[in-house]
């Protein structure tokens, strides 16, 4: 039987590190705008936050990424 590793994991929160998340509203480290859609102009949903991991999910030299 086939096993399985995690492709990443959460990693606890602190100052300048963003969390893992879903849904709700981004916690940027710095300023962000938010998006909005090119077609007609209203904000984007929030979907889901990935925290820079080093190892697991490289995303070096951003700290976060956002989906919207």
């Amino acid at each position: 039987m086939a096993t399985f590793a995690p492709l990443w994991a959460l990693v606890p929160g602190g100052k300048g590190v963003p969390l893992a998340k879903v849904g709700g509203e981004p916690e940027p480290v710095g300023p962000m705008r938010w998006p909005v859609c090119r077609m007609c102009g209203t904000p984007m949903r929030f979907l889901f936050q990935l925290p820079h991991v080093p190892g697991k999910v490289d995303l070096s030299p951003y700290a976060a990424v956002y989906v919207f």
